[in-house]
């Protein structure tokens, strides 16, 4: 009978040794930011604090997606050893396939898959905390009421928000949703400005303006490392 103590002990057996998973191991997606995350404590006008725990720690699984994946690309980890069956027990028990890979291209899509989704949910972070930021000094980095964004923090901001927004639309599939058309335009981050020209430049020029609709590629912000960029500057206001 389907679901039944005999036909569960049947599939145990199939998968192999079962490994029992602690407390900690079962509840691990929740305590990573808690141990990983740096506090970030915004003041307010009423002295109280609000607290932003989890930009190191999205930061920190970013760094760690790309390192596995460049320890996979040197062909350092053994698939033979890393797909093996397994049984983990917590609440209640988790029986994972024999085999998850066929091969060693789709251990690599999978590190690159996990890297994009890594990528994602730090931008998504970030810009979080520019919102909370924001919430709790009453300053807005964000353009407001319609109106462009001129100033090198608005350009930040935006740059910010619309990164986020291609990944959180759709995680697996990111692409540009920039759906206002006066939001299609180059943003400078991180200026310069030449007193004699009065040339602005910029360690940070992204240029949107024909991407909406586009997949989100890496290269449309000028590399991976952009975002890192982009979080340095805002420690600028929020430390």
């Amino acid at each position: 009978m389907p679901g039944s103590d005999r036909d569960l002990s049947h599939r145990l057996a199939r998968v192999g040794p079962t490994k029992k998973a602690s407390t900690h191991r079962a509840f691990i997606g929740h305590r990573i930011p808690v141990i990983l995350g740096q506090q970030l404590r915004f003041s307010c006008a009423s002295g109280a604090h609000h607290i932003m725990n989890f930009l190191d720690a999205a930061f920190t699984q970013l760094a760690f997606a790309a390192k596995l994946l460049e320890y996979v690309e040197q062909g350092k980890l053994n698939l033979g050893e890393l797909d093996q069956p397994l049984t983990i027990e917590g609440p209640g028990i988790w029986v994972l396939p024999d085999r998850i890979f066929d091969s060693a291209d789709d251990l690599h899509l999978a590190c690159a898959n996990q890297l994009s989704v890594a990528f994602g949910a730090a931008a998504i972070t970030l810009n979080r905390c520019r919102e909370e930021f924001e919430a709790a000094t009453g300053v807005s980095l964000l353009a407001r009421n319609g109106n462009l964004p001129e100033t090198e923090d608005e350009h930040f901001a935006e740059l910010v928000c619309q990164i986020r927004n291609a990944f959180a639309h759709d995680i697996s599939e990111p692409r540009w949703e920039i759906r206002n058309p006066a939001r299609r335009r180059q943003y400078l981050v991180d200026r310069i400005e030449d007193n004699a020209s009065k040339f602005i430049r910029a360690s940070i020029t992204v240029d949107l303006t024909d991407l909406h609709g586009q997949r989100f590629d890496y290269a449309h912000i000028g590399g991976i490392e952009t975002l890192h960029h982009l979080r340095e500057f805002g420690r600028r206001h929020w430390g």
